[in-house]
């Protein structure tokens, strides 16, 4: 039964179809040979009036470019109703095309050409509403690409309510067709290009609309939704929207269908019939980074640096370290705050806690190695600058030094070893058991020295005769005198008398 009503309704729309072509290609000839007889001063008067009858631009009221030229080929075919001749001549720009002729159309038959406005590309009906009789008896605007049907919804414009075809376009609201008798709105698409999402549920606004009395969209009216090409995703008719679960990173095609056929008592086609399509492209959310360091004094990395990663606008947090040997002085950079698409860093930085380091001994030897002045000690704690000293030691020359005698204080004991050489002072030395030798070689140059000399010569020669007298009696007193305990006595009784007699004669030749 329902087939035999789609039947019976096709053919009758073919029994009207068939004829109205005929007679619309029939009207074509008979039109464009009249305007072959007449094409003389009327037509180019015609079309003079029509250039400057307003300055307005047809763009201003006509803004659809596909639509101006399928009205303009309309105007050269339509006869105008009062005058019975086309609107425009055959050479006629779409800036002939006025309101005041606009509203002088008139479709008073069924000769006229239903089709000259399907199938052209057009989108914006905005300014249609000015040609009133043009869809009196109905009208054919399918497979263009209109989005929606308010422009033509007018009375005045559909007469008394012909049938429209708007079949093929981009309609997904069918709440008003009933006003101009778009009935059925079948095939119709609407792209929704790429819609970018951050995360892997994405909730889709459900914007079909029934016709009016229809209600709201149900589950039974959504025929299918599928993801790259699979059945994926539910309509939600509590919230009136479609929501797909699960998405993974990158691009995913989506198809949704929707069919309402609740008016088929009506002996109609589905009424509404259609489909959305989209693409969900499923961003990886961009991520920033915040490098950690961790520094002594001299910018120097004392534990591993960390990254942080997370996605931009995420909290970060850093953590100050407990480092062996260090104690934390200072934070540089923010230790929390959000990840940026901009690289970060946070610096902490530390002091080094004093160790004590072991000793650096300054040491000072002979050749020999022998220690001649008293070593230095220098202390102080790892990392500590010391330096080291040369002395100068009385009888020695400074002859090199081994070791470092600057540096730095570390956890190993250090040596430093001035060397020094001997001094030889034997040429300045007298033999004592050797009689001085007096100069006599006589300074008159310089008197003042000349008189210490005369003096030194006379002491020199009073010690050398006293010398040699002490000799003679000791030497004689042996030879003379019998060794005896007596003679012992004797011998030294006669060396004291000498010592006396020499002591005498010293004082004597001091006071000389």
């Amino acid at each position: 039964m329902k087939m035999s009503k789609y039947i019976l309704l096709g053919t009758t729309i073919l029994y009207l179809a068939n004829p109205l072509v005929a007679l619309a290609d029939e009207n074509i000839k008979k039109n464009t040979s009249n305007v072959s007889k007449n094409e003389g001063n009327n037509l180019n008067d015609l079309s003079v009036a029509n250039k400057f009858s307003t300055d307005e631009s047809v763009d201003s009221w006509l803004p659809d470019k596909n639509l101006q030229k399928a009205l303009l080929e309309v105007m050269k075919i339509f006869e105008d109703k009062d005058t019975g001749k086309p609107m425009l001549p055959e050479d006629a720009t779409v800036d002939e095309i006025t309101k005041e002729l606009a509203q002088k159309i008139y479709q008073g038959s069924y000769d006229q050409d239903f089709g000259l406005l399907k199938n052209r590309g057009i989108k914006d009906l905005t300014g249609l509403n000015f040609f009133q009789g043009l869809f009196y008896e109905g009208g054919d605007l399918s497979n263009n690409e209109i989005e929606t049907i308010d422009p033509i919804i007018d009375a005045s414009l559909i007469g008394y309510k012909g049938f429209m075809n708007l079949d093929g376009n981009h309609i997904v609201d069918a709440s008003k067709s009933e006003d101009i008798n778009a009935s059925p709105l079948l095939n119709q698409t609407r792209d929704y290009g790429v819609i970018n999402i951050t995360g892997p549920k994405y909730i889709f606004n459900n914007p079909i609309k029934l016709g009016e009395y229809r209600g709201n969209v149900s589950k039974e009216n959504i025929t299918s939704i599928k993801v790259d090409g699979s059945s994926q995703g539910e309509f939600l008719e509590s919230s009136n929207a479609f929501q797909f679960n699960d998405l993974t990173y990158g691009k995913h095609f989506v198809e949704i269908k929707w069919s309402d056929d609740t008016m088929e008592s009506r002996n109609l086609f589905p009424l509404f019939s259609g489909k959305l399509t989209f693409i969900l492209n499923y961003i990886p959310p961009m991520t920033g980074n915040v490098t950690v360091y961790y520094q002594n004094l001299n910018g120097g990395n004392i534990a591993d640096s960390e990254v942080l990663s997370g996605n931009v606008g995420d909290e970060y947090e850093t953590k100050q370290k407990k480092i062996d040997g260090y104690t934390f002085k200072e934070v540089q950079g923010n230790p929390t705050g959000k990840f940026t698409d901009q690289e970060q860093t946070v610096t902490y930085v530390y002091t080094k806690d004093p160790v004590k380091g072991a000793d650096v001994t300054a040491k000072y030897v002979d050749e020999s190695g022998k220690e001649i002045a008293q070593s230095e000690v220098k202390s102080g704690n790892i990392g500590d600058k010391y330096t080291t000293e040369k002395k100068d030691i009385k009888g020695y020359t400074f002859k090199e030094v081994e070791g470092s005698i600057t540096g730095t204080l570390s956890d190993k004991a250090q040596t430093v070893t001035y060397i020094y050489v001997k001094n030889d002072d034997s040429e300045n030395q007298t033999d004592p058991s050797e009689p001085a030798k007096p100069d006599n070689s006589g300074d008159t140059d310089n008197p003042v020295n000349n008189s210490d000399s005369n003096d030194a010569d006379k002491t020199t020669d009073s010690n050398s005769t006293i010398k040699n007298v002490v000799n003679n009696v000791v030497e004689g007193a042996k030879t003379l005198l019998p060794k005896t305990a007596a003679e012992k006595l004797t011998l030294t009784g006669a060396l004291g008398a000498v010592v006396v007699s020499l002591v005498g004669i010293i004082i004597f030749n001091k006071r000389k």
